[in-house]
């Protein structure tokens, strides 16, 4: 049995009428949900909006802070002021329109970085769950629930085969968070998230809330070691310079899980050409493929990023006769992701 946390993204005026439809559902059949909100929406939003997340909230549905503005540089680009500002924004609408503050946090695009964890230790020290969120361990104690099972295969897509394969990958452990966006779906995306709850709850798990969420979780509840775990840190052991292709959540997932087995790392990178968000993730450069200091010798690429990308990247990598390491399956490459995601959240 495991303890499923029902993520819903992008609740504001805007998208009301559909997360009505998801919180009637989860109150008529006594299933726990949880809803991002953007802050900004309660500053526009009417009483009848704000009535009813209270009611909602009374209810048992648990509201978090999904910053103010919604963007994508809101939580990766944005300075350390700028991002306090919008937490800070945000937890006080909440606390003056509904009554109390989030207790719970996930950014907008699942984008975070150490600064984030740090805005959030500064100015809302009431904030004890981060989902999605960066390595937050050295700057705050605050409960980090990364165990994510999808249910959508690109963003409003829900495909219940998709649900059923992620989560018989990750039956052993404790919890998962379930992402869903109601204001993307279809009517059809509507029918197909009521029968993902429902098979889950076929399968003897138990709905909560990420403040409802027991405080256990055993370090034991974990999955047994995983054959392409090994096959990495092998990888890595045999290589003097090692870099992590993807500077994403897959790669800041991995470079935990990698310094968590004493592995040294020495860069990022990105595809040339591509944007350089952040100059400095968890304390190593971002840098572009091509600056990296590939010699035919020592090197080694670990890809880090969604098997969608792989073909490309992998053809990327084979040009330049670098030494890699990416699992061929999609089926094991997304088993390790979900296996270095149980192991770091233990």
């Amino acid at each position: 049995m495991s303890y499923i946390i029902m993520k819903y993204d992008d609740l504001s005026v805007e998208s009301f009428k559909d997360f009505t439809r998801v919180a009637d559902f989860s109150l008529n059949t006594g299933r726990p949900v949880s809803m991002g909100i953007i802050g900004r929406s309660l500053a526009e939003g009417g009483a009848l909006y704000k009535n009813r997340l209270i009611k909602w909230r009374e209810d048992g549905i648990e509201i978090w802070n999904h910053g103010y503005f919604h963007t994508s540089e809101e939580f990766s680009s944005a300075s350390y002021e700028q991002q306090c500002q919008s937490i800070l924004n945000t937890q006080k609408l909440m606390k003056s329109e509904l009554g109390q503050p989030a207790a719970t946090f996930g950014s907008p695009h699942n984008n975070s970085t150490e600064t984030t964890i740090r805005a959030l230790k500064d100015v809302a020290p009431e904030i004890r769950n981060f989902l999605f969120a960066v390595d937050g361990t050295s700057v705050s104690n605050a409960r980090q629930l990364l165990v994510r099972c999808d249910m959508e295969v690109t963003t409003g897509k829900i495909d219940l085969d998709f649900l059923k394969k992620n989560y018989s990958a990750l039956k052993a452990f404790p919890y998962m968070v379930i992402q869903g966006h109601p204001s993307f779906w279809t009517e059809e995306d509507f029918e197909r998230n009521e029968k993902v709850m429902a098979y889950l709850e076929d399968e003897g798990n138990s709905f909560v809330t990420p403040c409802g969420l027991p405080e256990y979780l055993s370090e034991n509840d974990s999955l047994a070691e995983n054959n392409a775990a090994g096959a990495l840190l092998e990888f890595a052991a045999a290589h003097e310079k090692i870099a992590l292709y993807g500077a994403g959540e897959i790669g800041r997932e991995w470079y935990r899980f990698l310094r968590s087995k004493s592995v040294s790392l020495d860069a990022f990178i990105v595809s040339d050409g591509q944007k350089i968000q952040e100059e400095e993730i968890c304390t190593l450069p971002v840098m572009p493929f091509s600056k990296f200091g590939v010699q035919g010798g020592g090197e080694g690429v670990i890809v880090a990023m969604m098997p969608k990308f792989h073909g490309e990247i992998e053809k990327i990598l084979q040009n330049r006769k670098v030494d890699y390491f990416c699992p061929g399956d999609k089926e094991d490459y997304m088993q390790l992701v979900h296996y270095v995601r149980g192991e770091i959240s233990g």
